[in-house]
């Protein structure tokens, strides 16, 4: 099963995609798929994304508030075109929603 951790600090948001066995214990067991952090909510954000065996990607964009940060992480985690773990680019937030 996957497992998506999110961590809020005060103007960051730091996430984690683990594949975690079920019925395992939850610290520390299941492997990374993927990890990201938003730094700088509230303003010009950097964006950083690490993947199992994918160079790191970085991008900077607006990020006004932690709903966009989440919707932004969520993109970096959606498939893109049917297939699978779509973790090619982190995207900006969108207006509407």
């Amino acid at each position: 099963m996957n497992l998506l951790i999110l961590n809020c600090g005060s103007s960051s948001l730091k996430l984690q995609l683990r594949d975690q066995p079920v019925g395992a214990p939850r610290s520390g067991t299941g492997r990374v798929l993927a990890s990201g952090l938003v730094q700088g909510i509230g303003g010009p954000a950097e964006l950083l994304l690490r993947r199992e065996g994918v160079a790191p990607r970085q991008a900077r964009a607006p990020v006004p508030d932690y709903v966009a940060a989440v919707r932004i992480a969520l993109d970096w985690l959606a498939p893109r075109g049917g297939g699978a773990g779509g973790l090619s680019a982190p995207a900006g937030p969108r207006a509407g929603r």
